[in-house]
């Protein structure tokens, strides 16, 4: 609580909530800014939309951010049993689509009213032990999930059936991109493998795999076939698709939980355990700048879709955004 010079009372709240009231009148205080109370697992750029951002957390509330203002623009918050948690997020055209460790797909309106608990709809089983990753195609007729069982699925978004089912990973789906022409799908895992896949044939197309350690995450450069991977083996590994061997490998001092491509390929953003978040020359890699101020893990970092500013999320309940421009 605290009380500035003009009488105005500012008390923050476990509900990550800061309320302004003044003791002059009896109205009840207004929420003057408002945050996540819990660890945040993810955040997406809507495509195409630099301005605002989603995130989720393990409060179980998903929340628009406006980078004008740094205010909350719409947020909900999901009921569900005790110990269920959120692992994903995407920002398609109108809605928020999340992946949950109940294995269920729920999808929000974001026209709907600040705080509306009502899904518009949810997928129950999508993936039995835990949906671990989602993905938007560029023409939002469908998605593409991961599982914790190593399952990647395609799923129609008018109808909500699921098209395809592809099973090659033994482990974990730690991260998957879909390519622009919406064919063509990759994926990394625990099992310390980097699959492309055919989705129309649905089909792998081309396999490769890391010596030691389990790969968290990947960016597919705009050729579509140079692919930077990082994970529990601490370095970051370029690949060429077209080759069996890593064209790079580059030693780390941190699991790398996440990474994101600046949309002109020359910027790589990671973020882990190391608590920093640091922007790499992609052509050079490189360190060219290193942002520290997270307490703990950082769980996903983004790339704004013009490339001028970064969001990373963590377990310390913070959002942080990062100019990327002078």
């Amino acid at each position: 609580m605290s009380r500035t010079a003009d009488g105005s009372v500012y008390v923050g709240t476990a509900w990550g909530h800061i309320c302004k009231a003044s003791p002059r009148t009896e109205a009840p205080g207004e929420v003057w800014s408002e945050a996540h109370f819990g660890g945040i697992v993810g955040v997406s750029f809507h495509k195409g939309v630099s301005d605002a951002f989603a995130t989720v957390s393990t409060d179980n509330t998903i929340r628009v951010w406006d980078l004008n203002d740094y205010h909350v623009s719409w947020w909900a918050r999901v009921d569900v049993l005790p110990g269920v948690t959120p692992t994903c997020i995407v920002w398609a055209i109108g809605c928020i689509y999340t992946g949950w460790s109940d294995g269920v797909i729920r999808c929000h309106d974001v026209h709907t009213p600040s705080g509306k608990k009502d899904l518009l709809w949810q997928i129950d089983g999508a993936h039995f032990s835990g949906v671990t990753a989602i993905e938007m195609s560029d023409s939002e007729k469908f998605f593409v999930t991961g599982g914790e069982d190593g399952e990647i699925r395609l799923w129609d978004v008018k109808s909500r059936e699921l098209v395809s089912h592809l099973k090659e990973h033994n482990a974990r789906v730690n991260d998957l991109k879909l390519f622009p022409n919406d064919q063509y799908a990759i994926s990394v895992g625990r099992d310390r493998c980097l699959l492309t896949w055919d989705l129309r044939s649905e089909k792998r197309l081309t396999a490769h795999r890391e010596r030691h350690g389990g790969i968290n995450c990947l960016a597919v450069q705009s050729n579509q076939t140079t692919v930077i991977t990082a994970g529990q083996e601490k370095t970051m590994t370029y690949w060429d698709l077209r080759m069996a061997d890593p064209v790079r490998t580059i030693e780390l001092e941190e699991e790398v939980l996440s990474c994101s491509i600046s949309a002109d390929d020359r910027y790589l953003a990671t973020a882990g355990t190391g608590q920093v978040v640091k922007v790499w020359d992609v052509g050079q890699g490189s360190v060219v700048s290193s942002g520290p101020g997270h307490s703990r893990a950082i769980q996903k970092c983004s790339f704004s879709p013009d490339g001028k500013q970064i969001v990373s999320v963590g377990l310390d309940h913070s959002i942080m955004v990062w100019n990327n421009y002078a």
